[in-house]
């Protein structure tokens, strides 16, 4: 298993630089494609950005994500949760491999925007969507 982390993704606008990752297309289910922040799918269900989330679906490898500040909030709020690898997950859609992060995940802690932990020990890796001004809060 191999964890790559990558960001702003920002729905279509910046999917060629995963189409164009070289080490992608070696990867396998084992492996993981962490999106830290901005990830921004769904946003209007065109058929071009449909297009890129089944070519997302389609890659071997999970992808997740967590939140950043160009998100569709609306959509995730109607997704219900689901339990996976021992913590709360969302998927794109009920039969999409894509997942948003929203709580633990063995050890993987993922902050809401704006929520910062509390009392979490210094040997968790804690990740919180950026701020008003663009900067990470930790």
């Amino acid at each position: 298993m191999t964890v790559y982390v990558t960001g702003d993704i920002h729905g279509g606008v910046d999917m060629q630089k995963l189409r164009d990752w070289d080490l992608g297309d070696s990867l396998t289910s084992d492996d993981y494609l962490i999106i830290a922040g901005d990830f921004g799918f769904p946003w209007d269900f065109s058929a071009e950005e449909c297009a890129d989330i089944a070519w997302l679906e389609s890659r071997p490898y999970t992808v997740l994500f967590v939140d950043g500040n160009h998100e569709r909030f609306d959509h995730w709020a109607e997704r219900p949760m689901e339990l996976w690898h021992g913590g709360l997950t969302q998927r794109l859609s009920d039969t999409s491999p894509i997942r948003r992060l929203t709580r633990r995940l063995n050890g993987l802690y993922h902050g809401r925007r704006h929520e910062r932990g509390q009392g979490i020990p210094h040997s968790v890796f804690q990740l919180v969507a950026a701020g008003a001004a663009g900067r990470a809060q930790l």
